[in-house]
């Protein structure tokens, strides 16, 4: 029984070494973030994230760039939270308008549907319909770009000459 007993407590203790053995418990930053302030589950996050701010955060920062980079990246995401809900706003007040169900009386009446008439009506609403889809795409895209270049030359302007060689180095990768 003591055999059982000592065998039991020395896997128990195996295992308990392996597993430890594994995991860094040095208190250290761990990720992206070198500075001391720099500790927590939401700043470790991000370094799953793709873009310029993973990028970024991979250079050595001061506790005051990581500041100004942050603020940027939060005015970055409001500007997108507008963006959202104005499109969600569109999106309401364009329900049935354009839809080719108000043009039911070109097309039916109390005795007939015309599906010759319907079709050509429902071919010109689809048409112009992905004729604005591809203009409002287009714009959209232009805005994301710009802002995307508005962020990258506020980004470009708090970094030092290093990492700013580091950060073309990382992105060229």
């Amino acid at each position: 029984m003591k055999k059982i007993i000592l065998g039991f407590s020395v896997v128990v203790g195996l295992m308990t070494l392996a597993f430890s053995a594994n995991h860094d418990n040095s208190g250290q930053n761990r990720g992206y973030y070198k500075s001391s302030k720099a500790s927590g589950f939401h700043r470790g996050f991000r370094q799953h994230k793709g873009g310029i701010f993973h990028l970024v955060y991979q250079l050595d920062l001061t506790n005051e760039q990581i500041d100004k980079i942050d603020a940027i990246k939060k005015e970055h995401k409001m500007s997108k939270k507008e963006l959202r809900s104005k499109m969600r706003e569109a999106r309401k007040n364009t329900s049935t308008k354009n839809s080719i169900l108000s043009d039911a009386s070109k097309y039916m009446s109390a005795d007939s549907f015309n599906k010759g008439i319907f079709t050509q009506l429902a071919n010109e609403k689809a048409k112009e319909k992905y004729e604005q889809r591809t203009q409002s795409m287009k714009e959209r895209r232009a805005s994301k770009i710009s802002k995307m270049a508005d962020n990258l030359e506020k980004i470009f302007a708090i970094l030092n000459t290093t990492q700013r060689v580091k950060l073309i180095e990382l992105a060229t990768k």
